[in-house]
């Protein structure tokens, strides 16, 4: 069975293991905002989204994995529908994500509504790609 709710403080330091990209300092910021859901197969640890907001007016997925390959897809789904869910609840009419542009997930954004709307190219760094997607209206 697969359940999803907030990040929890005990949750820090296993995705602290898993998520290397966030600032060790930024884990009580995102812990605080709620800004982090996770998902668990079974009761075990399996996902999590991460997100925050781009230009400060649309929230902007930035990070969405799975450690179970068995279950990644469903797994993806639930965390993505949950997030968008919560969005539109808040009032937001527009989501983004931010993938690497040689990631399986732009393809799968785009066969789910999302479209290319930006890239982002930083000398020595990765292209990252921006989507976004109406959610409608709360």
């Amino acid at each position: 069975m697969l359940t999803l709710r907030n990040l929890q403080k005990e949750d820090v330091p296993l995705l602290m293991a898993y998520d290397k990209k966030v600032p060790l300092s930024e884990w009580d910021t995102l812990l605080r905002s709620g800004r982090v859901l996770v998902a668990e197969h079974n009761g075990r640890f399996s996902g999590w989204l991460r997100y925050d907001f781009f230009a400060s007016r649309f929230p902007m997925v930035h990070w969405l994995g799975t450690v179970l390959p068995e279950n990644r897809e469903e797994i993806c789904e639930r965390l993505l529908s949950e997030w968008e869910t919560r969005a539109r609840i808040y009032g937001y009419t527009r989501v983004m994500a931010d993938v690497l542009a040689q990631e399986w997930m732009h393809d799968w954004f785009c066969a789910r509504g999302y479209r290319d709307c930006g890239t982002l190219l930083l000398p020595g760094n990765e292209t990252h790609w921006f989507l976004t997607k109406s959610v409608g209206r709360a």
